[in-house]
């Protein structure tokens, strides 16, 4: 392609697509607020996009089945199944998709039981704002994989 046919405005070609294609995330936690506010953040992101939204374990680990996100954001304390329990279904048909268990409390027994269930990150949940997106770009990325 010469470089008469690119915009210069919009930067030359890359070899990959896949920088256009949006990651697509799904959010598993029972409180509302807390869903809101990952979502609002995560849409000033253009690179990810929520696909779904759990309020229970057991619902978290059936839209993981159907809708096949490629990520997770999954709260330990959740309805029905909790977080571990749905990080443990969910690492049992996949051991690559990124889960990163969230907790109003970091205690020590909670990241350890979430992370010996598969989680690959976890985060207190005022702790979001600055670690998510860097975590979920850190997974997502070929390197992270």
């Amino acid at each position: 392609m010469a470089d008469d046919n690119v915009r210069p405005d919009l930067g030359k070609p890359s070899a990959s697509l896949s920088h256009f294609i949006k990651k697509r995330i799904l959010i598993a936690t029972d409180a509302d607020y807390m869903r809101r506010a990952i979502i609002r953040f995560l849409s000033t992101e253009t690179d990810f996009e929520v696909i779904g939204q759990a309020t229970n374990g057991k619902e978290a680990f059936n839209l993981f089945r159907t809708l096949r996100p490629d990520a997770i954001v999954m709260d330990v304390q959740l309805p029905l199944i909790d977080g571990i329990q749905a990080t443990n279904l969910v690492r049992n048909e996949s051991s690559f998709i990124p889960i990163i268990g969230i907790a109003s409390l970091n205690e020590k027994t909670i990241r350890e039981q979430m992370l010996s269930a598969g989680a690959n990150a976890f985060l207190e949940k005022t702790t979001i704002p600055e670690n998510l997106v860097h975590l979920l770009f850190h997974f997502l990325s070929e390197k992270g994989k």
